[in-house]
């Protein structure tokens, strides 16, 4: 092909049937299978046609360009923009643009005319494969059309339904909680502000129960209702609700939203205390430390004991607390609430050495001629050991072991021998009065009491010591109103064991109505007497007395069976415990013989008024007065 295409115009008008060409094409893949195939065949003979003679035109080479633009596989295939002149600055740049393109046509278009040339020398054969390529190509672009329509579609279906949902979702979550939203533990989606708040009021995980832990580890337990307690919750739960922005509530449906707020209340502190006061805490005491002994005898300290009753005004003290600062449980011990013992085992250790002592302590009670020893295990139950420490000893128990002496010791109203003036040897003991009381009273008695005292206190010390028993004085008793004998001292030089060894003393020989008194062994005076008369109610009863009380001018006054006596006497010589004495008796004529028979007293010993001077002159307080029949 020699021509060149030297006008511009020639070369736009190629440009342009290029591009139109290359329209039609494409509006030809849009028919139907069969027509495809009819027009892939046209083509295929057009292109023989064109390139079975040589081109002599510009219309010749336009129609070859078609030929070669209809099947893409060809060699001959060329694409050419179409002319794009805007505006006259761009004239130029668009022109030279087109030439570029031009001269590129004119190439491949003196490569085609090379072809055609040869290719009369050879028939012309279609080639199927690139034909097949073609169809395949068409129908895959077809199909895809189809699906991205079908894609498109459903696309705008879910978004219908999606923006419809968002509305709906829109619509519901207004002035209620979002989903998945949880307050206090208790989920509150879709719920208004006061459902919500009275379902978080009855299920929260709030304190809504006070729980007091006792010492055994167990608890007690008090429902905040059964106080008045009333949640005030509203005003905190309308305010999260309306911080909500339910625009985004699609994105809860994608996590939990967990909120956690402090449930202010009022509640009756008096209902509070009643339950507490109700409550069973418990009844047991505490026990004090104290001081045992141990299975070899000696003190220990036995440790204190917790109890289960509680101070109740601590423990309403500490509840009060808890509530008020929202705290579920009250530790009653570290509250110190628990009623303490009073002494603990600290405070006893030092009071152990103290005791102990006790413990070692040896009392003896020396009756000259022999000892009786008294330790603690005589005694321990008289040992009252308080919870401090100390201890007092109950003298009733150390009275019952020195009361239990004087059977053996004791020589009051005990049977004696003696040998008489007038009778030798005889027997003598105390009888009992008309009143079944004795009145001679000579020999010697524990005085329990006292002696019971002083060995008290020597354990008290907490020292072995060695004390003299303790006697009722002879001389010292003392007749009051009611008949009872009382002592004030004691004086065991008194106290005579063997009336062999009396050297001093007034014998009064009662069937002989005679009175002696010997001074260390030898009689310096006698008399003659009157005693009772011989009835039971009357008679001067046998026994050893003790001149132990003078008196002059001395009225004696009593009552019988016969009636009420009085008389006087100028001396008064005491020697019985109730009312016999010695005295002078003036309205009798004579004394001695068996006066006494028929003019006998009321019980006393009377002789005559120089006889009772000088008793009561001579004769000491305190000597023995032997009576017998």
């Amino acid at each position: 092909m020699g021509k060149d295409f030297k006008n511009s115009d020639d070369i736009e008008e190629i440009i342009a049937q290029v591009n139109k060409l290359k329209k039609e094409k494409e509006e030809m893949f849009k028919s139907s299978k069969d027509n495809e195939a009819q027009k892939a065949s046209e083509m295929v003979s057009d292109e023989k046609s064109v390139m079975s003679g040589e081109p002599k035109s510009k219309a010749e080479i336009a129609d070859m360009i078609k030929s070669s633009l209809n099947n893409e596989n060809d060699d001959l295939g060329i694409v050419l923009p179409a002319p794009n002149i805007q505006n006259n600055e761009d004239k130029e740049q668009t022109k030279s643009f087109t030439l570029k393109e031009a001269s590129e046509a004119i190439r491949q278009a003196n490569k085609a005319e090379k072809s055609v040339t040869k290719s009369k020398s050879q028939p012309f054969e279609l080639d199927r494969k690139k034909l097949n390529n073609a169809e395949k190509q068409y129908r895959s672009n077809k199909k895809s059309k189809k699906a991205l329509t079908v894609v498109l579609f459903i696309i705008g279906i879910v978004v219908i339904l999606v923006v419809g949902a968002y509305v709906t979702g829109l619509v519901m979550t207004k002035d209620t909680f979002l989903p998945n939203t949880y307050i206090n533990g208790v989920k509150v989606s879709g719920l208004n502000a006061e459902d919500a708040s009275e379902l978080i009021e009855a299920n929260g995980n709030h304190i809504n129960t006070l729980k007091f832990l006792k010492n055994d580890g167990s608890y007690i337990t008090i429902p905040y209702e059964k106080f008045g307690y009333e949640f005030n919750t509203s005003k905190q739960v309308n305010k999260l609700l309306d911080d909500e922005n339910n625009y985004l509530y699609f994105l809860n449906y994608f996590k939990d939203t967990k909120i956690n707020i402090d449930l202010d209340g009022s509640y009756d502190e008096k209902k509070l205390k009643d339950e507490i006061l109700n409550a069973s805490f418990g009844t047991a005491k505490p026990k004090n430390a104290k001081i045992v002994r141990d299975s070899s005898g000696k003190f220990i300290v036995e440790p204190e004991k917790e109890g289960t009753t509680v101070d109740t005004e601590k423990v309403v003290k500490a509840a009060i607390k808890a509530v008020n600062t929202k705290t579920p449980e009250v530790d009653l011990v570290k509250e110190d609430c628990y009623i303490k013992p009073t002494v603990v085992a600290a405070d006893l250790e030092g009071k152990l050495d103290e005791l102990n002592k006790i413990f070692d302590v040896v009392v003896e009670l020396d009756f000259d001629y022999t000892t009786e020893k008294l330790t603690y295990d005589d005694i321990k139950d008289a040992f009252n050991i308080k919870d401090d420490g100390t201890f007092t000893i109950d003298e009733e128990v150390v009275w019952n072991w020195v009361n239990g002496l004087r059977k053996k010791y004791d020589t009051l109203h005990k049977t004696r021998r003696f040998k008489s003036t007038l009778q030798g040897d005889i027997e003598i003991n105390s009888q009992d009065d008309y009143f079944g009381q004795k009145d001679a009273i000579f020999g010697y008695m524990l005085d329990a009491d006292e002696t019971a005292k002083a060995v008290a206190e020597a354990f008290k010390k907490g020292e072995s010591t060695k004390l003299k028993p303790i006697y009722y004085h002879n001389g010292g008793y003392y007749y009051d109103t009611m008949g009872q004998v009382k002592h004030d001292k004691s004086d065991e030089a008194d106290v005579i064991t063997d009336l062999s060894r009396i050297k001093s003393y007034i014998e009064v020989d009662l069937t002989n109505q005679t009175l002696w008194y010997y001074q260390d062994g030898k009689k310096l005076f006698e008399c003659g007497v009157v005693s009772g008369l011989p009835t039971k109610e009357r008679m001067t009863y046998p026994g050893i007395y003790q001149l132990w009380m003078k008196e002059q001018n001395k009225k004696m006054e009593g009552r019988t069976t016969e009636g009420q006596y009085q008389s006087q006497c100028s001396f008064w010589n005491y020697i019985s415990v109730r009312s016999i004495g010695i005295h002078d008796a003036t309205w009798n004529s004579s004394f001695g013989g068996d006066r006494y028979k028929w003019a006998g007293s009321h019980g006393c010993v009377g002789v005559s008024y120089d006889s009772a001077q000088y008793i009561f002159d001579n004769i000491p307080i305190g000597t023995v007065v032997i009576m017998y029949y």
